[in-house]
């Protein structure tokens, strides 16, 4: 389980970026919900490195978003592998992925 904890880091532009890992799953929902909840503001989910996201996890993202976007912030995803993307559009969510992540300032962690 370990292998999957979210870590996060900060993006010059002030976004804090989650980077959840491996297969993010039913097994692992509860990490990324509590990974989600300390952030606030505007988050970018980078899923570059998650192999299978399923509909728990989707759910967490729906619920995240709307939490984020009631007070001011905002939930994007970026980088997602093309088995995530889809399960992604199949949701409804692919409006959510930036298309213009390369233009985002390197993270930094911390």
């Amino acid at each position: 389980m370990q292998d999957r904890l979210p870590t996060r880091a900060h993006s010059d532009d002030g976004a804090t970026i989650v980077r959840p890992r491996g297969e993010i799953d039913l097994a692992s929902r509860d990490e990324l919900r509590a990974a989600l909840r300390q952030c606030s503001g505007d988050v970018v989910v980078d899923l570059s490195e998650v192999v299978f996201l399923d509909a728990t996890c989707v759910a967490v993202l729906v619920a995240e978003h709307a939490r984020l976007t009631e007070h001011g912030g905002s939930l994007r995803l970026r980088e997602p592998r093309a088995s995530v993307s889809r399960t992604l559009a199949a949701a409804g969510l692919a409006s959510w992925i930036d298309r213009d992540a390369g233009a985002m300032s390197p993270p930094r962690i911390g």
